[in-house]
């Protein structure tokens, strides 16, 4: 059975315990991917510009909202974040800002290059920072410049 405390690195009960948070990682995964909601992919020309728009549910209206680069969420170097308000925020070539009211927040990349394309993320910063389990709800966008 499922054992509290140090006794549970034992075989058996190491076992069970890993059976036991599949059903709750499974939920984790499929809830993170209706949390957010926008393109999967975008196409800018070279030199323009491109906005990616990404909804997400009303749970997240006062989160922390950001984008990322890489091909895994869990690993993806943060480009630029919102600081909790509705403000425009910069990094570079790149802005994000959020619309809470609408639910939603706009990323801008200008002045595109070839070296831009790749995969990024749209995420939400959550407050779970203990918890192995958790992860910030994420959205896979793929931009292509052409």
């Amino acid at each position: 059975g499922f054992q509290q405390g140090p006794g549970f690195a034992g075989g058996t009960s190491q076992r069970d315990r890993t059976m036991w948070l599949s059903p709750v990682l499974l939920l984790l995964c499929l809830s993170g991917s209706l949390s957010l909601m926008g393109p999967s992919s975008v196409t800018g020309t070279l030199g323009g510009s491109l906005r990616v728009r990404c909804q997400y549910e009303e749970l997240y209206q006062r989160h922390k909202k950001y984008w990322c680069r890489g091909p895994y969420d869990a690993t993806c170097e943060k480009i630029v974040e919102t600081n909790g308000e509705e403000k425009e925020e910069r990094s570079g070539r790149v802005s994000i800002r959020d619309h809470a009211d609408k639910l939603t927040f706009i990323v801008t990349m200008e002045n595109l290059t070839a070296d831009d394309a790749g995969p990024y993320w749209c995420r939400i910063q959550t407050t779970w920072f203990l918890d192995v389990w958790s992860r910030d709800p994420s959205l896979p966008v793929n931009v292509s410049v052409s």
